[in-house]
């Protein structure tokens, strides 16, 4: 379950958000739309401030696995599904990492080389369309032009899209490690 809050408000108001979630950090039990869980003794945290040209931004990230209070067959599907991704998300780079190298030294892959991506990628597809639509809209119109300038014979139009499909992980891993 998501809860996402993106408005405008008074410092006091986001101050009043914060030490709310502070509380339940520190009283151990953490509200959400889906349930009240746990806090752990060990979380990961990311916090960032960032003053540049004038403008101040601050984010921060905490998060924690909540699978182990899930009831016994939702708890096997969130690790079915983790171990699925994992598989697929290997493959997928391994098939990648044979592209850039064919891009990198200025050459076309062979058929062989794209038809593995293209099967990877539809699996990455089918296990990541759910969570995130939108990037993977995104994705597929990458993977689509790179497959075409690979089968019309197009290097500088393969190796850009070989760019943009690194820059797009990138840019993914980022945003929802």
């Amino acid at each position: 379950m998501e809860n996402k809050i993106e408005k405008k408000m008074s410092p006091g108001e986001l101050a009043e958000r914060l030490e709310a979630m502070a509380r339940q950090l520190r009283d151990g039990q953490f509200q959400t739309e889906s349930g009240n869980w746990p806090v752990p003794e060990a979380l990961r945290a990311k916090i960032k401030i960032v003053e540049k040209k004038g403008r101040l931004q601050a984010g921060f990230k905490f998060k924690w696995s909540t699978v182990a209070h899930y009831p016994p067959p939702e708890k096997a599907a969130v690790e079915d599904w983790e171990n699925r991704f994992k598989g697929v998300k290997k493959r997928l780079g391994r098939s990648f990492k044979a592209l850039s190298r064919a891009a990198a030294r200025d050459l076309l892959p062979d058929p062989a080389m794209v038809e593995q991506y293209l099967r990877d990628s539809a699996d990455f597809e089918i296990l990541s369309s759910q969570q995130w639509p939108e990037e993977m809209i995104v994705y597929r119109d990458h993977v689509q032009n790179m497959k075409r300038a690979a089968d019309g014979g197009r290097l500088a139009d393969f190796q850009h899209e070989v760019r943009d499909l690194r820059s797009a992980m990138v840019a993914c891993h980022q945003a929802f490690k």
